[in-house]
């Protein structure tokens, strides 16, 4: 094509060129006696009848091609389905899997593109081409969108299960959400690629897709912030399903982490739901990690007590403490000061047992212990103002 002036402005035209090559062309045909594939094989009446603008031998060596088309694709997959049988037995399941999960897009696909390589040597009618030539084009995306659809899934689920069993839920339920997106993404693509092939302008449907996005963004703005911050929350994995935490003023065991909210089940049984915007703000305070529990009671003496009985309170108590083996290190034992009305003892250690019941058994043990001993001693406690031997029970966290 060339460009020229005319009296309504520029207009393209057919080049010179061309139009002086056409008789040559034209006589060459003429004289040439070859004929194409089809007009040897086929029959005159399956040339001579026309069908949408092209002759039906036309259309039947189409369909013809794509039959053949897909059962050499069928064959082919099949072959290298019993060798990668072969090749990898039993030490590669889930490559195999994986494979064979693929072999139905797969087929599709490669019929298509053998189709769209061979009809133009054939001598078809252009007219069947084209319009034969965009079903195939559709298929194609379709089998291209399928057999992607097939590959993540495939490769994402492979990868999730071995998260799974590595103990990394969080994870898995990133990986879960991030192959969600991706097929989702997928998806899209395939069907701007599908209308772009039966030649619909997709510019001003993208643009307004993205216009739309745009406002279904600002109107789901609290949406989407909850999940980013679920994936924060799974990235971070502050806490665990199962786990017991205090989470701002709610206190509970984490029975569920979704995507939008988080659910705690309080020690009232009540379940609470926050969503994971406002999770991921507060502060989070986790029981089930502690490596070591507090041990930090108070004993009062009564203020009538000698320094001499006190001495020997601290002595005995010292010794006593520093057997036990389930104090890592030998606790702190001591006298903080004299008191408006009493004598205050500390004793501040960690005890070393893996959850909270069995720290409540070591510490109600213990106190037995320094209980009888200061009965042993003969002294007295002072009259308790509140909790004599550390917070209320109330403030601990339950098993866990």
């Amino acid at each position: 094509m060339e460009q020229v002036d005319s009296e309504t402005g520029p207009i393209w035209v057919i080049a010179a060129e061309t139009l002086d090559a056409v008789p040559d062309l034209l006589a060459e045909g003429e004289n040439s006696d070859a004929a194409t594939l089809l007009e040897r094989w086929l029959p005159e009446p399956f040339l001579k009848t026309d069908v949408l603008g092209a002759p039906v031998g036309h259309w039947l060596a189409l369909f013809g091609l794509t039959l053949l088309s897909y059962l050499a694709s069928w064959l082919l997959i099949a072959i290298g389905l019993q060798i990668d049988a072969w090749w990898y037995r039993r030490r590669h399941r889930e490559a195999r899997s994986v494979f064979s999960t693929l072999a139905p897009p797969l087929r599709l696909w490669i019929a298509a593109v053998a189709v769209t390589f061979i009809a133009p040597r054939l001598g078809l009618s252009i007219v069947a081409r084209e319009l034969f030539g965009r079903v195939i084009q559709v298929v194609a995306w379709i089998a291209f969108a399928w057999l992607a659809w097939r590959v993540i899934d495939a490769i994402g689920g492979v990868i999730i299960r071995r998260l799974q069993q590595r103990g990394t839920g969080q994870i898995a339920s990133i990986a879960a959400f991030i192959r969600r997106l991706i097929k989702a993404v997928i998806v899209v693509i395939g069907i701007i690629a599908i209308f772009d092939t039966l030649g619909y302008d997709m510019t001003a449907g993208i643009a307004a897709l993205g216009v739309g996005g745009l406002a279904l963004a600002l109107g789901a703005q609290k949406l989407i912030e909850n999940l980013v911050a679920s994936v924060t929350i799974l990235a971070d994995q502050p806490v665990r399903v199962g786990e017991f935490c205090k989470v701002g003023d709610t206190m509970g065991t984490i029975e569920e982490l979704g995507i939008r909210s988080t659910k705690i089940r309080t020690l009232d049984q009540t379940l609470v739901v926050i969503p994971n915007s406002d999770f991921a703000a507060k502060q989070i305070e986790n029981y089930s990690r502690r490596g070591q529990f507090w041990f930090h009671p108070m004993i009062n003496l009564h203020q009538e007590t000698s320094p001499e009985q006190v001495r020997l309170l601290l002595e005995r108590l010292r010794t006593l403490l520093a057997k036990d083996s389930r104090f890592p290190e030998p606790p702190r034992v001591r006298l903080l000061g004299v008191g408006n009305d009493r004598l205050p003892i500390e004793i501040f250690s960690y005890v070393l047992v893996p959850d909270y019941d069995a720290f409540l058994a070591v510490q109600e043990e213990v106190t037995l212990q320094i209980l009888d001993l200061v009965a042993e001693l003969g002294l007295r406690l002072a009259p308790p103002t509140f909790s004599s031997l550390g917070p209320a029970p109330s403030s601990r966290p339950p098993a866990g």
